[in-house]
């Protein structure tokens, strides 16, 4: 599991690295069938509120721009137990501005406990897509 995760998240860095605008990057399934697609699409369900606030917080706070986060443009990069029995998630999103105008990448941190109580303990703005890219 462990090792599917790592190689998952090499191909989505690997993407990112060379992602400009009008590609894609892998990203939530509307169409998700396989049983890990369908838990994906549970987390990110579970979160993409918190997810848009700080997205949004962000932007307006950092580059004076209202962004829209869709969960089609949000991936999980890492889930992963931490001692203590939090459980930690990385998130990927590509913010847009309007429709279809990706403004950057984002990685976000949460931690989840049994409970169901969230925390985000990052907040990484790893790229800002230009107008002319």
């Amino acid at each position: 599991m462990y090792l599917l995760l790592m190689i998952c998240t090499a191909i989505l860095l690997t993407e990112m690295s060379g992602t400009k605008r009008g590609q894609s990057i892998p990203t939530f399934n509307i169409n998700a069938q396989t049983e890990q697609e369908i838990k994906d699409e549970i987390i990110i369900a579970a979160f993409i509120r918190d997810i848009e606030k700080a997205v949004q917080h962000f932007y307006t706070q950092n580059l004076s721009k209202n962004v829209t986060v869709y969960d089609y443009e949000t991936s999980i990069i890492s889930v992963e137990k931490l001692d203590g029995g939090l459980i930690q998630i990385k998130f990927g999103v590509v913010p847009q501005e309007g429709a279809h105008d990706p403004v950057g990448f984002d990685v976000m941190t949460y931690t989840i406990d049994s409970g169901g109580t969230k925390q985000m303990i990052g907040y990484q703005h790893v790229k800002t897509y230009h107008e002319n890219e």
